[in-house]
């Protein structure tokens, strides 16, 4: 995952940081926020995804 998602997701998400907050540390507007930890969510959903059939095929083995 590119680091400006990882870093947005990780300051919303562990952190508590709201976009507001996470903006003006970061110099960038909250659309940017916002599209950033959407990004990363769209990341997320399709690694793990991928994970979860690996998993499945071979605990089906």
């Amino acid at each position: 995952m590119p680091e400006e998602y990882r870093q947005a997701f990780e300051l919303n998400r562990i952190h508590g940081l709201k976009y507001k907050e996470i903006a003006a540390s970061l110099h960038v507007s909250e659309r940017t926020i916002e599209e950033r930890i959407g990004k990363a969510l769209k990341f997320l959903r399709h690694y793990l995804r991928d994970f979860f059939i690996w998993i499945s095929f071979l605990l089906y083995l």
